[in-house]
C-alpha cells in the first residue's frame, strides 16, 4: 500500500511539473487533474504566454479557441518539440486543411496529435521496478463560419481523446471544446505613410476540456474544465513592420482564474519576437512569469531554395519559444515548425455554371471571394475570357509553370476580355453567339497566383444563344430630280437575325444629324441642327438567318453632309448575343435644290431685213479675145444673176423683145468682128438654155469700138479694156421699165434673241459639271452652264440663242414647242436633272432698211434709165405715211481714176440727184415739198471707197460691187436713195413676205 501511495504521489509530482501550474497535492483527489490539457502546444503560444483565446493565424490556436480554425488557411500543417524540466518532453503535430461542403464552401477541419513523456524512473527507497508516465491527446476540430450572420464570425469544436499512464495505471477520457472566434476588418489607423498605417480586432471566448473524469483506479478525477477569453489588435503593414498586442482572460476548473499578455512585432513577415507575461500564474513559483519567443519564416521569395523548400507560393515557419528559470528548476524551450502556404485561398466560380446558356450579348461572372490569408494582404482578379479554349489552356500551363511566364503572357496575348478587378464579379458585354470560355486567377500583393478551380475544372464555358439583330446596310438612293422641295429619295436600312433565336417586337430608329451646312435658298442658314429621329418602325419579328429591309422617304431642308445612324432595338427590348452591331452610321450628302426658269413665250428671233433695188446691168463682158460667157452673169452667188435675171423676165413677158449686139477692142488687139458676132451669139444662146424663145432675141452685127486714149494708172487701163469687151443687151424705149427695171434683193439677216434662263440652285457638293439641255423635234442643242457655278452655288441669269439654219428665215426652233432641261453632275459624280419644262420660241421679221440704186453712166452724173424716178416717189410716198423715216442721197463711184476724183464725182452725183429731186418735187408735188425737205437728209459721197455692199448688224460687210471686176465696177458707179427709221424699223414683214422677198 505504501509503495503505491508513492506512485500516487509521483504522479502528482509529474501532473504538476508538467502543467507548471502545480496544484496542492494534498487536494489531488478533490480538484482537477490532467494538467496537461491545459498547457498549449507549439512555441508561439508559449513565447505569448498563450494569449491565445483571440489568435487565429496559428494552428496551436485550437487548443484554445476551436473556432478560430474558421478562418485558418487553405491547409497548413506544424509540427513541435518541447524540452521540460525533470526530463519531461513534449511533441505535438497537427493537420489543417479547408473543404468544401454541401452547406458551405469554408468548412474547416484539423486533426492531429500530442504526447508528453518522462523517462522511466524509480521513485522508492527500495529497489523495485521502474516506473513510466506519459500523456498523449488525440484531436479532431471542426469550424465553420457563420457566413449567414456575418463573414467575421465563426464558431468550432474539438473532439480529443485523452489517455494518461503512469506506471501500470492508467485513465482516458473523451472531451470536447466549443469556442466562438470574432474579427474585424482592416481599418485605418494611422496614416498611409505611417510604420502601422491599417490594423485589426479579434476575440474570442470558448469552453474547453469538458468531458468524463480520469479514472486510475476507482475514484474519479475531474477534467480542467477551463473557460478563455481573449482579444488580440494587430497593426502594420503588410511588407513591413507588423505588431500584435493579445489579452486573455482564463479560468480553470480549482484554480485561481489569471490574465495573461503577449505581444509579438515582425518585419516583413520575416522576422518576429514576442514576449510574454503570466498575471498570477505560477503557485509554486517553479517558472517565472515572463516568457520569450522569437520566428523566423522563409517563402518563395527568398532565391532558390524556395522552389523546393518551402516550395512555390508556400512558406515554412520556425518558432521557439522560452519561459525563463529561477534557483530552482532550469527554463523550458520549445521548437515549432509550421509550413502552409501564402497564396490567395482556393475558389470556385459562382455564375455562370460551365455549360450555361446565355440569351443576351452579356453575361455577368461572378466568383467566391479569394482572400488572402495575410493578414494585410490583398488581392486582386485577372479575369481571362476567350472563344478559343486552348488560348486560357496555354495561359494556365504557364501559370504552373511559372509566374513569369503567366505575366508575360497576360501582358503580351489578346483575348477576348482581360481585365483586372478588385471584386468577385465582371459583366461582359457584345458576345456573340457560340461558346465561350473563362477564367479567374487571384494575385495578392506578392505576385503570388491561384486560379480559380471547381474539382479538376480551372476554364469554364458557357454558350451564348440569342438573336442577334445587326444593321447590315444602311443605304441612300438620291432622288434624281431637282426640286424645290425637301424630299431627298429613298433610304434604306437592312436588317438581319445573325443569331440562332427569333427576334421579336423590337425597333429601328434612324436618326439624322447634320455635320456640315451648305445654305440653300430654301433654308433659314441656322448654324446648328440636333440630331433627329427621321423614322421608327416596329419589326414584329425576325426568324433566324433573316434579313429585313426597310425604305422610306427622307426629307430635310438642311443641306449639307448629314450623318445618318440607323439603331435596332435600340431600347433593348430584344435580349441579345451582340449589342455592338445593332448600330451603324453612314454619312450622305443632301441633294442639290433649286429651279431653273423661262417664260412660257419667248422673242427668239428678229429677221431684219434690208431690200434692194438694184440697177440691173445689161451689158455682158468677155475676156479678151473671148466669147465665153463668164459664170458672174449666169449663177446666182449672193445677188440674182443677170442672164437669169433677164430670161425669167422674158419669160414672163413673151411679147418682149430684145437686141443682142457683140464688140471687139482694139485697144485689147481684137480686130475681127466675127469675135463680135460670137459674143452675141453665146449671150443668145445661154438665155435660151434658160427657157427663153428665140423669137424674143435678136442679134444685131458686131462693130469695132473705136480706140481710146488709155489712163495713165496701168490698172485704170486694164479695167477700161475689160468693160470695153463685151455684148449689150437693149430693147425699146417703153418695155425698158419692165426688162431693165431694178433688180430687187432683200438681205435677210437673223438677229437672235436671247432666251434667258435664270437658274437658282444649290448644292452641298461642288458642282463638275452643268448643262440646259434643249430640245425641239428635230433639233438639240446644249448649253454650258460652268460660268455660273460658285462651288456649289448654281446662280445667275443665262441668255441662249436659237441656231439658225443656213438658209435665212428659216429655222426648226422656231413656233414650235422646245423642251428645256437642266442636268448638273456634282464631284461625287452624282446626277440630277429638273423635270422637263416646253416654252414656245417666237420670231419677228422686221424691215430695217429700203434702198434704192440708180446706175449711173461712167464718169457722169446722169442716170442710165429715166424710169426710176417714178419707183422713187413710190417710197417717197411710203415714207411721208411713216413719220419716222427719213431718207438720203448717197454718191458711189467705182475705182478707175484717181480717188479724189471719184470722190468728187460722187459728191456731184449726190448733190444733183438731190437737186434733180427736190425740182421735181416741187414741180409735181408742192404741197408735199416742205414735208420732204424736212425729211431730206444732206447728201453723201463716197467715192470708191464704200462699193456696192450689204453691212449686217453683226459688223459683216458682204461686198457687192467688186471693183477687180467689170460687173462690180458697173455696180458701184450708182447713186443710193436709202430710205431708214432711226428709232424702229420700217414696219414687220410677216415671214410669207420675208420669204417671198428672198426668192425674188
Amino acid at each position: 500500500m505504501k509503495n503505491v501511495m508513492k506512485n500516487f504521489a509521483k504522479i502528482g509530482i509529474l501532473a504538476l511539473l508538467t502543467a507548471l501550474l502545480p496544484p496542492n497535492a494534498l487536494q489531488s483527489q478533490v480538484r482537477a487533474g490532467a494538467s496537461f490539457l491545459t498547457v498549449l502546444p507549439g512555441a508561439r503560444p508559449q513565447g505569448m504566454a498563450e494569449s491565445y483565446t483571440g489568435i487565429t493565424d496559428d494552428l496551436h490556436a485550437i487548443f484554445a479557441n476551436p473556432a478560430a480554425a474558421g478562418f485558418f488557411r487553405d491547409w497548413q500543417w506544424s509540427a513541435s518539440y518541447t524540452k521540460w524540466i525533470a526530463d519531461v518532453y513534449s511533441t505535438s503535430f497537427l493537420f489543417g486543411q479547408r473543404v468544401r461542403m454541401p452547406w458551405s464552401r469554408d468548412f474547416r477541419y484539423s486533426v492531429g496529435a500530442a504526447f508528453q513523456g518522462m523517462p522511466d524512473f524509480n521513485s522508492s527507497d527500495q529497489p523495485g521496478a521502474s516506473a513510466q508516465a506519459n500523456d498523449w491527446i488525440i484531436i479532431g476540430n471542426f469550424a465553420q463560419p457563420l457566413n449567414a450572420l456575418s463573414e467575421n464570425l465563426a464558431i468550432g469544436t474539438n473532439v480529443k481523446y485523452y489517455r494518461s499512464t503512469l506506471a501500470k495505471y492508467t485513465a482516458s477520457s473523451w472531451i470536447a471544446d466549443v469556442g466562438i472566434f470574432y474579427k474585424t476588418g482592416v481599418f485605418r489607423l494611422f496614416s498611409a505613410n505611417s510604420l502601422l498605417p491599417q490594423a485589426r480586432l479579434t476575440a474570442g471566448a470558448a469552453m474547453t476540456q469538458m468531458g468524463q473524469p480520469l479514472k486510475f483506479m476507482e475514484e474519479g478525477t475531474p477534467l480542467p474544465t477551463t473557460f478563455r477569453a481573449g482579444i488580440n489588435m494587430i497593426a502594420g503593414s503588410h511588407n513591413g513592420l507588423q505588431t500584435s498586442l493579445a489579452l486573455d482572460y482564463v479560468d480553470v476548473r480549482d484554480e485561481k482564474s489569471r490574465l495573461s499578455l503577449g505581444a509579438e512585432i515582425s518585419w516583413n513577415n520575416m522576422l518576429s519576437l514576442r514576449t510574454g507575461y503570466f498575471f498570477g500564474n505560477n503557485d509554486m513559483q517553479l517558472l517565472n512569469d515572463v516568457t520569450f519567443g522569437v520566428s523566423l519564416r522563409l517563402d518563395d521569395r527568398h532565391g532558390n531554395v524556395a522552389d523546393w523548400l518551402p516550395g512555390r507560393n508556400n512558406a515554412m515557419r520556425l518558432d521557439i519559444g522560452a519561459i525563463q528559470g529561477n534557483e530552482l528548476v532550469s527554463g523550458t524551450y520549445r521548437g515549432t515548425l509550421t509550413h502552409h502556404p501564402i497564396a490567395p485561398q482556393k475558389f470556385s466560380p459562382l455564375e455562370p455554371l460551365s455549360g450555361a446558356v446565355i440569351v443576351t450579348d452579356s453575361v455577368r461572372l461572378a466568383w467566391e471571394d479569394a482572400t488572402d490569408p495575410d493578414l494585410f494582404d490583398r488581392t486582386a482578379y485577372w479575369v481571362v475570357a476567350d472563344r478559343d479554349r486552348s488560348h486560357l489552356e496555354t495561359l494556365l500551363a504557364n501559370l504552373d509553370r511559372s509566374s513569369e511566364a503567366f505575366y508575360s503572357q497576360i501582358e503580351d496575348s489578346s483575348f477576348l476580355a482581360k481585365k483586372q478587378v478588385s471584386g468577385q464579379s465582371l459583366t461582359l458585354t457584345g458576345l456573340n453567339n457560340g461558346s465561350h470560355y473563362w477564367s479567374v486567377i487571384a494575385v495578392d500583393s506578392d505576385g503570388h497566383t491561384k486560379p480559380m478551380q471547381r474539382g479538376s475544372e480551372r476554364i469554364f464555358h458557357f454558350e451564348v444563344i440569342a438573336p442577334d439583330l445587326q444593321i447590315t446596310g444602311l443605304s441612300f438612293e438620291p432622288d434624281a430630280w431637282i426640286t424645290e422641295d425637301d424630299y431627298q429619295g429613298k433610304i434604306r436600312v437592312a436588317v438581319t437575325n445573325t443569331g440562332e433565336r427569333r427576334a421579336q417586337n423590337f425597333t429601328l430608329t434612324i436618326y439624322d444629324s447634320l455635320l456640315t451646312e451648305a445654305v440653300a435658298p430654301f433654308t433659314n442658314g441656322s448654324a446648328t441642327h440636333p440630331r433627329q429621329a427621321l423614322a421608327e418602325i416596329t419589326l414584329p419579328e425576325l426568324a433566324p438567318g433573316s434579313k429585313h429591309v426597310v425604305e422610306f422617304d427622307w426629307h430635310t431642308e438642311l443641306s449639307g453632309l448629314h450623318r445618318l445612324t440607323a439603331a435596332v432595338n435600340h431600347r433593348n427590348t430584344q435580349p441579345e448575343a451582340n449589342r455592338a452591331n445593332n448600330v451603324l452610321s453612314q454619312r450622305f450628302y443632301s441633294i442639290p435644290k433649286g429651279a431653273i426658269s423661262a417664260d412660257d413665250s419667248a422673242l427668239a428671233v428678229i429677221f431684219s431685213n434690208i431690200r434692194y433695188d438694184l440697177p440691173f446691168i445689161a451689158e455682158i463682158c468677155f475676156d479678151s479675145s473671148s466669147s465665153a460667157i463668164k459664170a458672174d452673169y449666169l449663177k446666182s452667188d449672193i445677188l440674182p444673176a443677170t442672164l437669169p435675171v433677164l430670161a425669167q423676165r422674158l419669160r414672163a413677158t413673151p411679147e418682149l423683145k430684145i437686141s443682142i449686139q457683140g464688140f471687139i477692142d482694139p485697144n485689147s488687139g481684137e480686130t475681127d468682128l466675127a469675135l463680135a458676132d460670137a459674143r452675141a451669139a453665146a449671150v443668145r444662146d445661154s438665155l435660151v438654155q434658160l427657157g427663153v424663145d428665140v423669137a424674143q432675141m435678136a442679134v444685131l452685127p458686131g462693130k469695132n469700138l473705136p480706140p481710146r486714149r488709155m489712163p495713165r494708172d496701168p490698172q485704170d487701163g486694164i479695167w477700161v479694156l475689160q468693160e470695153r469687151r463685151m455684148a449689150k443687151i437693149s430693147t425699146s424705149k417703153a418695155t425698158e421699165s419692165i426688162l431693165f427695171q431694178p433688180v430687187l434683193f432683200t438681205d435677210v439677216e437673223a438677229l437672235t434673241n436671247p432666251v434667258t434662263f435664270l437658274t437658282e440652285m444649290a448644292s452641298p457638293v461642288p458642282l463638275q459639271r452643268s448643262y440646259l439641255k434643249l430640245s425641239s423635234s428635230q433639233d438639240a442643242d446644249t448649253l454650258d452652264l460652268q460660268p455660273l457655278h460658285n462651288r456649289g452655288h448654281l446662280f445667275g441669269i443665262t441668255g441662249w440663242q436659237v441656231p439658225i439654219d443656213r438658209e435665212p428665215g428659216r429655222s426648226s426652233w422656231l413656233e414650235t414647242p422646245v423642251q428645256h432641261q437642266l442636268t448638273v453632275v456634282d464631284t461625287l459624280g452624282r446626277v440630277f436633272r429638273t423635270r422637263p419644262a416646253n416654252l414656245m420660241l417666237r420670231s419677228e421679221t422686221v424691215l430695217r432698211e429700203r434702198k434704192l440704186t440708180w446706175p449711173l453712166k461712167f464718169a457722169l452724173t446722169d442716170p442710165l434709165y429715166d424710169f426710176y424716178w417714178s419707183k422713187l416717189f413710190t417710197y417717197v410716198r411710203q415714207m411721208l405715211e411713216d413719220k419716222t423715216m427719213r431718207m438720203r442721197f448717197v454718191g458711189h463711184a467705182c475705182a478707175i481714176g484717181p480717188a479724189w476724183v471719184n470722190q468728187t464725182l460722187s459728191e456731184k452725183r449726190a448733190q444733183r440727184f438731190q437737186n434733180k429731186f427736190l425740182q421735181y418735187v416741187q414741180e409735181n408735188y408742192p404741197e408735199a415739198y416742205e414735208r420732204i425737205l424736212a425729211r431730206l437728209d444732206e447728201p453723201m459721197g463716197y467715192g470708191e471707197t464704200a462699193p456696192l455692199s450689204i453691212r449686217r448688224t453683226s459688223g459683216e460687210l458682204i461686198i457687192l460691187g467688186d471693183n477687180s471686176k467689170p460687173l462690180g465696177r458697173q455696180l458701184n458707179r450708182h447713186i443710193a436713195i436709202n430710205f431708214y427709221s432711226p428709232e424702229r424699223p420700217l414696219q414687220e414683214i410677216t415671214n410669207t413676205t420675208a420669204a417671198a422677198a428672198t426668192e425674188q
